[in-house]
């Protein structure tokens, strides 16, 4: 790579591309290695389908975002009126059989205390779930 490459880049007048970067790293005997974390500055999910994609993404990363239904409890507790729209609409699976069984809970409490009707989708068990308690958490 040129000299005046490098210069640029580190100048900051030249914004790398990752194949520049990759070739920059290469070129003093290490490996580029990208990765991407969960951002504590994301909006908390909404709805019940956003916990379900949230987790489903974290535990493809290796660790469960029990944080992301914290937040969403959060998020309904400090805006009352959005508990309809956020639980209406069932989530697709979460990979978890538990946290799909802990948000049809979540979401038939929550029914409850706004007095609304109890979403269908809670009342029936989901897919691969028999109904009857299961050991472990």
């Amino acid at each position: 790579m040129a000299v005046s490459t490098v210069s640029r880049v580190e100048s900051g007048r030249v914004d790398p591309t990752v194949g520049m970067l990759h070739r920059l790293v290469a070129a003093t005997g290490q490996q580029l290695v990208l990765s991407t974390t969960p951002d504590d500055d994301a909006p908390p999910p909404q709805t019940v389908a956003e916990v379900a994609t949230r987790w489903r993404r974290a535990t493809a990363r290796g660790a469960a975002d029990w944080a992301c239904l914290r937040a969403f409890t959060a998020y309904l507790a400090d805006h009352p009126g959005e508990v309809h729209a956020a639980i209406h609409r069932p989530p697709g699976p979460s990979g978890s059989a538990m946290l799909d069984d802990v948000l049809a809970g979540v979401a038939a409490d929550l029914a409850n205390r706004a007095d609304l009707p109890r979403p269908t989708w809670t009342r029936r068990p989901r897919q691969g779930s028999t109904g009857e308690r299961r050991g472990g958490v």
